[in-house]
């Protein structure tokens, strides 16, 4: 497998950057099918389901999809095929019994008697139960493809065909639809999905480094990945404060509201995730590699471009913002307001580039993890409290600011890694 030279960062980006936009269009498309057949309430609850169930699915993963894209670029670099294979088959079975057993205390913890008083909120955490196990193996497998430098294949199951198949299906279904009936669509449709991958990862190791006895180190894999878990969540609570605060303090119709802003928002991101699945290989071969100059190159170039692709889309969130809002329904159009300010934020994300996973990738998951977790509790208390004084705009504000000092924060850390190259930065073999 070809990884010296010159890294191809916008040649490559250009390839992810065109599944991305189909990944977007097809969640765009069950988004925007559900809050029009469901209204603007019962998507709130949806909404709010959605970003539970990505952090249960994180902390109940135990990092593993972090851990999992790491050792399958290093091994692959090392020409490891025991540890690989290994890493591939126990990585998943792990992931199912963990976020199985996130989602069955979940469910549990719904019908705890202070949440009698917030029916929205207990609604929303037994939807996310169901929804956790699956979206916690489809990452993983989405991580590992992109370790084994499988970008394009890596956006096909959970970020194209998942979301594809739920809306396919509850288009088909000419009934009145409540924010619960979903869940039978979403969750068979993601695990016939991870059943496929699971098996085409395994073929797949195989032929990239032939047939060998697995070997597995797992105390290893899971030490990296738990300060991963801790970040991963971390992250998630960073991306969804709004949402988790709407729902909590000012009810299903303010979080359907900003859920739909937040999603429009998100188009910034587009070529951020695109040049994130492509340079993630790139960062921990370099680094691993000792090439600190190509890891520098990968990450400037990896900014310039994720910068570039996402001027485009803040112009359009910040100039069109009512009908993109219009485009959930007419419930949804009152939030121009909060889609500008949410643009603004991500736009600063975009311009940092993919400064989490570059740490990832270097063995600075640790740092990673604590500044993800400091800088979540206070976003997450600052949306709270803004919630409070200022509704929906003051999280918004509180949101965007929290995130660009977040960014600021790591940027300033990965930059370390190629101005003063220690032994500090490198991990423990």
């Amino acid at each position: 497998m070809k990884r010296g030279g010159r890294l191809p960062i916008g040649r490559r980006s250009a390839g992810a950057l065109a599944l991305r936009v189909m990944s977007l269009a097809s969640f765009y498309a069950m988004h925007i099918l559900i809050a029009q057949k469901i209204g603007r309430d019962e998507y709130g609850l949806f909404a709010a389901a959605f970003a539970a169930a990505s952090l249960i699915a994180a902390v109940g993963s135990l990092g593993l999809p972090a851990a999992a894209e790491r050792f399958t670029a290093q091994y692959v670099e090392r020409q490891k095929p025991s540890l690989l294979i290994g890493l591939v088959a126990r990585s998943q079975l792990l992931t199912c019994a963990f976020a199985l057993a996130a989602g069955v205390l979940t469910f549990a913890a719904a019908s705890l008697p202070f949440l009698e008083t917030r029916p929205a909120l207990r609604v929303s955490l037994q939807m996310s139960a169901f929804i956790a196990p699956v979206a916690a193996l489809l990452r993983l497998q989405r991580r590992a493809y992109v370790g084994l430098e499988r970008v394009k294949t890596s956006f096909v199951g959970e970020t194209i065909a998942w979301p594809a198949l739920t809306a396919g299906a509850i288009f088909a279904v000419p009934l009145a639809f409540k924010a619960v009936h979903t869940m039978p669509w979403l969750c068979g449709a993601g695990f016939l999905i991870a059943l496929f991958q699971w098996k085409s990862l395994r073929s797949l190791t195989r032929r990239l480094i032939g047939k060998a006895r697995p070997e597995y180190e797992t105390r290893t894999w899971l030490r990296v990945a738990a300060p991963s878990a801790l970040g991963a969540a971390s992250q998630i609570v960073m991306q969804r404060a709004g949402i988790f605060a709407a729902i909590y303090l000012l009810g299903e119709g303010s979080a359907g509201l900003y859920g739909a802003a937040q999603r429009i928002a998100s188009l910034i991101a587009l070529m951020l995730y695109a040049v994130r699945s492509v340079a993630a290989p790139m960062f921990a071969s370099s680094f691993y590699g000792g090439k600190i100059d190509q890891f520098r190159h990968a990450a400037l170039r990896s900014m310039a471009w994720s910068f570039a692709g996402a001027v485009p889309f803040a112009a359009a969130g910040l100039l069109f913002p009512e009908f993109l809002m219009g485009m959930f329904g007419g419930e949804f159009r009152g939030g121009a307001v909060i889609v500008r300010i949410l643009v603004l934020g991500q736009l600063v994300n975009a311009a940092t580039g993919p400064v989490g996973t570059a740490l990832q990738m270097t063995g600075n998951e640790r740092a990673y993890a604590a500044a993800q977790t400091v800088f979540a509790a206070l976003n997450l208390g600052a949306c709270a409290a803004a919630a409070t004084h200022f509704d929906l705009i003051g999280i918004a504000v509180a949101a965007s600011c929290g995130r660009a000092a977040l960014n600021a924060w790591l940027f300033l850390k990965m930059r370390r890694i190629w101005t003063k190259p220690t032994a500090a930065d490198r991990p423990d073999d």
